[in-house]
């Protein structure tokens, strides 16, 4: 059952679930991932089919679902600071049939990725960039993703565009953002590219055999 859904929503399709959380997000100004940005993630799981994903940035699970179902044998960690919108994930996660796979963590996602096993998720998925302080802040979400982060492990970060903003913008959601891409682009031991899609995702593979 988990197969037919990995691939229905693989292809782009999406069930009666996603299209009220999607509905939910714009009615209630709630920051989910854009629909084409889902599609490209669930795809991506199924190519790399990982054993965990780390998930910075909860909302109410709606990426979540496109991640787990891009592969039925993932485990999924997930960070969310707000309490009612981790039980929100929780509720919706379990009507998805998900509940089993995945853990939704109320704290900090820097400080919770601390406290992970170095070298522990396939795939590290960053979807706080909007939400950090600064670019201090930044920098110690950035070393703790690689602290987890397997070698051949891919990172993702949504929200690269800035809504136009990282254009010519200098609000801290741009700065974040530049700051985080510059990081990516500095670390000898990633490859990687931004895709135009959605609102912008950054994609970066760390070379298999990497130091941590």
């Amino acid at each position: 059952m988990e197969e037919a859904a990995a691939a229905e929503l693989a292809s782009g399709a999406r069930d009666a679930l996603l299209a009220r959380l999607e509905e939910q997000a714009t009615a209630e100004n709630v920051p989910i991932i854009e629909r084409q940005s889902a599609v490209l993630i669930s795809l991506l799981t199924r190519l790399v089919r990982p054993d965990l994903i780390v998930e910075l940035g909860t909302a109410t699970g709606y990426s979540a679902i496109w991640l787990l179902r891009g592969w039925p044998q993932a485990r999924l960690i997930t960070f969310e600071v707000d309490e009612s919108r981790a039980a929100q994930a929780r509720r919706n996660l379990a009507e998805a049939g998900l509940a089993e796979r995945t853990e939704v963590r109320v704290e900090n996602a820097v400080g919770g990725l601390a406290r992970l096993p170095s070298e522990s998720a396939a795939v590290v998925v960053n979807d706080v960039l909007n939400g950090l302080r600064d670019e201090l802040r930044v920098e110690e979400c950035f070393r703790q993703v690689m602290h987890v982060l397997k070698p051949g492990g891919l990172l993702l970060a949504d929200n690269e565009l800035g809504a136009g903003g990282v254009q010519g913008g200098e609000t801290r959601e741009v700065r974040c953002v530049r700051r985080w891409n510059q990081l990516v682009a500095a670390e000898g031991s990633l490859s990687g590219s931004i895709v135009p899609v959605g609102d912008g995702l950054s994609m970066a593979v760390r070379h298999a055999g990497a130091a941590p």
